[in-house]
């Protein structure tokens, strides 16, 4: 030994007493690897930060002894400096990368996937508006929902006077829709069906996650949820179910809906518990609290080809 070299008796990190040392002099803990005395410096590395060793090397834990050790990348066979026993090294699995939380794709509404209400609200915010209407003297609010970027589909006494009087029908002077809460934008009615309580509106607003009309008609029994903005006070959702899948009223064909609907629900859409509309709230019973009405995703359909006819246009849905 030489003079003044002070003899490592444990390894400065994690306390082993076995140490490989290698041709350079260098020696390394048996246990953690760490480099506990370099060649090229002869003094003492007690106290000073464990350097990992340089070069293609991994870490080797033996089967037996739980003992590891480090060894060079593709090494065939290895012999545990603490138990002897002979195993063959295996090099650890690389981690699979994990996709940063802003990259991750959002999750929409499923056909397939039940919703409850707020998730149903939280969607439903993204594409119903409500209308306001000024017929000068008076005026009306209702509302309404994008089936497709820029077009809104909502009830016809919404944006006329007089639908179910009798009387000449008014259309309205202006016609304003509300979105989020905060984007005014004004419209136009480009198509309409009076009999049928139907009107399409035509607005500059862009609305991306539009909501998506149902093919299949709900069971009755089958939960629904009403969007609107109720009593004009603002928008809200309404559960309820469906009480009768089909019903006739002065000759049309309605759903008819537990909901508690009031006025400016009107034009809103009724969503099944999957995200999808099933109907547009229309009419509230004069009798019954629990009987409202809406306009069946059948009707819906045939407005909607009607007025591509019409407009010679094809919407996306």
């Amino acid at each position: 030994m030489l003079f003044g070299k002070k003899k490592i008796s444990a390894c400065p990190r994690c306390g082993g007493r076995l140490f490989r040392e290698e041709p350079d002099g260098s020696k390394f803990c048996s246990k953690c690897g760490s480099l506990v005395e370099s060649g090229s410096n002869l003094n003492s590395m007690e106290g000073s930060k464990p350097a990992a060793p340089q070069g293609a090397m991994i870490a080797a834990r033996c089967p037996v002894c739980g003992s590891e050790t480090l060894c060079k990348e593709g090494t065939k066979s290895l012999v545990c400096s603490f138990c002897s026993n002979s195993f063959v090294p295996v090099a650890p699995k690389a981690d699979a990368p994990i996709a940063p939380p802003n990259l991750l794709k959002k999750e929409e509404p499923s056909a397939n996937k039940e919703m409850n209400g707020r998730d149903i609200f939280a969607f439903a915010r993204t594409n119903t508006v409500e209308i306001h209407s000024s017929f000068g003297m008076s005026a009306c609010c209702g509302s309404g929902f994008f089936f497709d970027n820029g077009y809104v589909l909502t009830n016809a006494h919404v944006v006329f006077a007089n639908v179910y009087e009798e009387a000449n029908v008014i259309p309205a002077k202006s016609v304003s829709l509300n979105f989020k809460g905060g984007q005014r934008q004004s419209a136009e009615v480009v198509y309409s069906d009076i009999e049928g309580d139907m009107a399409l509106l035509k607005t500059a607003l862009s609305c991306p996650k539009v909501a998506h009309i149902a093919k299949k008609m709900p069971e009755t029994g089958e939960a629904i949820f009403a969007v609107g903005n109720s009593a004009g006070e603002g928008m809200c959702i309404l559960e309820g179910i469906v009480a009768d899948q089909l019903r006739k009223v002065e000759g049309l064909d309605f759903m008819m809906i537990s909901a508690n609907i009031v006025g400016g629900n009107s034009g809103g859409p009724i969503f099944s518990n999957k995200g999808e509309v099933v109907g547009i709230v229309t009419l509230g019973s004069r009798q019954a609290v629990a009987m409202n009405y809406g306009i069946p995703i059948t009707r819906i359909e045939s407005f909607l080809k009607a007025a591509e006819l019409a407009l010679h246009i094809k919407f996306k849905r």
